[in-house]
């Protein structure tokens, strides 16, 4: 991937942060809109009036913001529900996202004239998807486990398969051969190289952190695998995007269940999402920012309007199509979930990264970053902004209030478990008295009682909550067994 290189200082690193935090006080106490939305808009009046001198670089975005995002992203899904999607997530993410790169590609190139390979390369472009803005909604308003895992382990693959897709089209635009038989075989590749240096590295940090007992050491850990994942796979040029979620799979699934104490997988859990947030608060301004700079008079509102409304319905068929064949094979997809998978598309890191990548001699490079920067603004601030109220129409959000005591009770319990391990740690090392930790682990004892009594409660209260429980223990139990 070609990059355009710039300095950004310590100072505006700190300016943009102190801007994002600006931001989410006042969406919290003044204005109830998306973080995400909030500081695109914020960082295009931080453009407009240049109060941080700054350039997007896709040097950053690339290889240290996207293996942060990405590796969270797989260390965060579960596998399980991985397992019970992967057809549909399989489909969507690598042949979908083809389909809908050359569906994109000839409309542009038939309508707006440019040529084609220079199409398929905007095609390439402008269809990996974000889930960030859709999984925030969903996180804070509850939404069936199965449609999160669809939208998120959808969209962390397909934008590696995008970005391997946007490699073979400049290769052959620089290359001036046309091979599709040779560009399949290099995707494939490229593919399948990044899921095994993956696998092999997550694999490998799992039984390594088995050996290691401080949480500092162990979430430096993750902290290399997911870097090291990423540029060992490029290094072979493989991709590294691929090559970082399946080694966030890995360590989620298996080091943190079966190499962590719960105090060492809360606080690896902890950072990471505090890491993650930290950068989407960074790119989504830098996003904002970066819209100022596009062309917009001289491009016209009619190409931006048309490669918008195109990017929506190459992504209708390609979903619609999905869901179609995989009634016909297997289990249907809701419609209102396919609804959800074509709105909640959101194009933005990526698309922008890979934009910002084109090198500056190529002719067409202004054209293709204003109408990226056209599609991605609408992404996140017309699809953004609404996707409460779609989610909410759908009927597709708000978790019952059984299930929001039942998960408090569920992790009181975990938490008191976790504390009680680590007061029988202190005692065995000698730091703290026996007769204060038998008092200690005594009310421990008493509140889990109180915890699991309420789990019960509730359980024995809804039947369908006590089904996905029991479903959950037995995939729990299987793993282990395996």
């Amino acid at each position: 991937m070609e990059a355009a290189t710039t300095m950004v200082s310590v100072l505006d690193v700190i300016e943009l942060f102190m801007i994002a935090t600006v931001v989410a006080v006042f969406i919290k106490f003044v204005i109830k809109i998306q973080y995400m939305a909030a500081l695109v808009i914020a960082g295009v009046l931080v453009g407009l009036t240049h109060l941080v001198d700054i350039t997007v670089s896709a040097d950053i975005i690339y290889y240290i913001f996207l293996p942060i995002i990405l590796f969270e992203g797989g260390l965060a899904m579960h596998v399980g529900h991985l397992r019970d999607t992967k057809v549909v997530v399989t489909l969507l993410a690598f042949p979908g996202l083809i389909l809908a790169m050359i569906l994109v590609g000839y409309g542009v190139h038939v309508f707006l004239g440019i040529p084609l390979l220079i199409a398929l390369l905007f095609g390439a472009i402008i269809m990996p998807t974000d889930p960030v803005s859709v999984l925030a909604t969903f996180k804070r308003l509850g939404a069936p486990p199965r449609l999160t895992t669809i939208i998120e382990a959808e969209s962390v693959l397909n934008d590696g398969a995008g970005i391997v897709a946007f490699g073979v089209v400049m290769a052959m635009i620089h290359s001036g051969v046309v091979s599709i038989p040779h560009a399949a075989i290099d995707f494939v590749t490229v593919v399948v190289g990044g899921i095994v240096v993956g696998v092999s590295i997550g694999y490998l940090a799992y039984r390594l952190l088995a050996y290691i007992d401080d949480h500092l050491v162990e979430i430096t850990v993750t902290i290399l695998v997911a870097f090291s994942s990423f540029l060992i796979a490029e290094h072979f040029e493989f991709s590294g995007i691929i090559a970082v979620v399946f080694a966030g799979l890995i360590v989620g699934n298996y080091a943190e269940v079966y190499s962590m104490s719960p105090s060492t997988r809360f606080a690896a859990v902890s950072f990471w999402e505090v890491a993650v947030f930290l950068v989407n608060s960074l790119i989504f301004l830098m996003i904002g920012i970066e819209l100022t700079v596009g062309d917009f008079v001289g491009v016209g509102i009619g190409p931006i309007v048309f490669v918008i409304v195109l990017a929506l319905v190459a992504r209708a068929l390609v979903v619609y199509g999905t869901g179609f064949m995989y009634w016909i094979f297997r289990h249907p997809i809701p419609l209102s979930w396919q609804h959800v998978l074509v709105w909640g598309g959101l194009h933005a890191t990526v698309p922008l990264a890979l934009a910002l990548s084109i090198s500056p001699d190529m002719p067409e490079r202004n054209l293709l970053l204003t109408l990226t920067l056209g599609v991605v603004f609408f992404s996140l601030i017309v699809q953004g902004m609404s996707m409460d109220w779609v989610s909410a129409k759908l009927g597709l959000i708000g978790a019952s209030e059984k299930k929001k005591e039942y998960e408090y009770c569920f992790g009181m319990a975990f938490a008191l478990r976790a504390g009680a391990e680590e007061i029988k740690k202190l005692l065995a090392r000698g730091e703290i008295r026996e007769s204060i930790a038998k008092e200690i682990l005594e009310d421990i004892k008493r509140d889990e009682a109180k915890a699991h009594k309420g789990i019960e409660s509730v359980l024995s209260k809804d039947s369908t909550l006590e089904k996905e429980a029991k479903t959950i223990a037995m995939r729990k139990a299987l793993l282990a067994e395996r």
